[in-house]
């Protein structure tokens, strides 16, 4: 069932206040929602966005991840996890197959032997404002559910230093406002 928006408002604004970046992906690995700070690590976790598109088709997440082949190779087993789980759905046919038409890495990693997604892990990267980041997310999911969260924290001192740079740095962003 997607993810209803308007119905989920309340959700939403729960999800928008937790301190941790912060996102929900559906089994399609579409983020449907995210909190503000989860926006500001990377234009890849925005609401809409597809993880498995962007670790593969946005060059810039190619070149500042960290071990960026075992997080897409992670990005991979997820995906397919949801395939095998949902074998009949037609919308996996069309995902996999963008991404085999589009992407040699994904190629590449789709005919490996398939790892295990691990509930947690670290992943580092360079982010254009606050600099070097190294985080620890972990994956929250209910077997019954078809939504998993996945929230960040710093992983070492610099990094949680950092992501409140980082926090504060949005929250001092003016919002639009329409009149």
């Amino acid at each position: 069932m997607p993810w209803d928006r308007t119905s989920d408002a309340a959700f939403d604004e729960q999800v928008g206040s937790l301190p941790d970046a912060t996102i929900v992906i559906d089994r399609y690995l579409d983020i449907v929602a995210a909190n503000p700070l989860a926006e500001a690590l990377s234009g890849a976790l925005t609401v809409g966005s597809n993880l498995a598109r962007s670790m593969f088709l946005d060059p810039v997440l190619h070149v500042t991840v960290d071990d960026w082949e075992h997080h897409a190779a992670v990005t991979v087993a997820a995906l397919r996890g949801e395939v095998r789980a949902h074998p009949a759905d037609r919308r996996y046919v069309d995902v996999v197959g963008e991404l085999m038409t589009r992407s040699s890495w994904f190629v590449g990693d789709w005919v490996r032997t398939p790892l295990a997604v691990p509930p947690t892990s670290v992943i580092a990267f360079e982010h254009p404002t606050v600099g070097a980041l190294t985080l620890r997310f972990v994956r929250l999911r209910r077997p019954s559910d078809e939504y998993v969260f996945v929230m960040w924290t710093g992983a070492n001192r610099a990094s949680i230093v950092a992501l409140h740079q980082l926090s504060r740095l949005i929250s001092q962003t003016p919002t639009s406002t329409t009149s």
